[in-house]
C-alpha cells in the first residue's frame, strides 16, 4: 500500500502535466497558435506552429494545423491575385463608415467585371468597428484599395478562397 500511493500520485501528476501541455487555454506556443488560428490571424498561427514543431517535430496537431493554414493561404492568394488584375479607375470616399466603403468596393468589382466577378465581403469585426474613411485614388488594383481601407479604418483583411474577411485589428497580447 505504501508503494502504491506514491506510484499513483506520480502517474496522476504526469498525466496532468501532459494534458496541461496540450490545453489550448494555457499560454504555450501551441495554445497561442490555436488562439491566433481561431481569430483568423493565420500568419501568427503559422509562425507559432513552426516554433512548436522546432521543439517537437512529432507534434501531430501542429502539423495538421500548418497543413490547414497552407491550404487556406494558397486559396486566399488566388483570390488576391484575381483582385490585383481588376483596376479601379478612381475612388473618392469622404467620411464614409468602413462597412459602407467595403460594400462600395464590392459593388465596383461587379460593375468593372460586368457581373462576371463578385467580391464577397465577410464582416467579422464588431458592427460599428473602424475609423471613418476619406480616400481618393486613381488606377489602383482592388487588392490595394482593400488594404488601404483596412489600414485607414484600423481593421485588417484576410483572404479566403471565396471571400475577403474584414477583421478587427490585431491588438497586443497581454503578457
Amino acid at each position: 500500500m505504501k508503494i502504491l500511493l506514491p506510484t499513483v500520485l506520480i502517474c496522476a501528476f504526469l498525466a496532468l502535466m501532459s494534458l496541461r501541455a496540450e490545453t489550448p487555454t494555457s499560454r504555450t506556443p501551441y495554445a497561442e497558435a490555436m488562439q491566433a488560428f481561431e481569430s483568423g490571424d493565420q500568419e501568427t498561427a503559422r509562425m507559432l506552429l513552426e516554433a512548436v514543431l522546432a521543439q517537437d517535430p512529432h507534434h501531430q496537431a501542429a502539423r495538421l494545423y500548418l497543413k490547414r493554414i497552407s491550404t487556406k493561404a494558397s486559396a486566399g492568394s488566388a483570390l488576391q491575385q484575381q483582385l490585383k488584375q481588376i483596376i479601379l479607375p478612381s475612388v473618392d470616399l469622404e467620411d464614409v463608415a468602413p462597412r459602407d466603403a467595403f460594400t462600395f468596393l464590392s459593388q465596383q468589382v461587379e460593375t468593372l467585371t460586368e457581373g462576371k466577378r463578385h467580391l464577397n465581403i465577410v464582416w467579422l469585426a464588431p458592427p460599428k468597428a473602424g475609423n471613418r474613411i476619406t480616400l481618393a485614388l486613381q488606377n489602383v488594383p482592388i487588392s490595394e484599395v482593400l488594404q488601404y481601407l483596412a489600414t485607414m479604418a484600423n481593421l485588417r483583411i484576410a483572404y479566403d478562397r471565396d471571400a475577403v474577411k474584414v477583421l478587427p485589428a490585431v491588438s497586443a497580447t497581454p503578457q
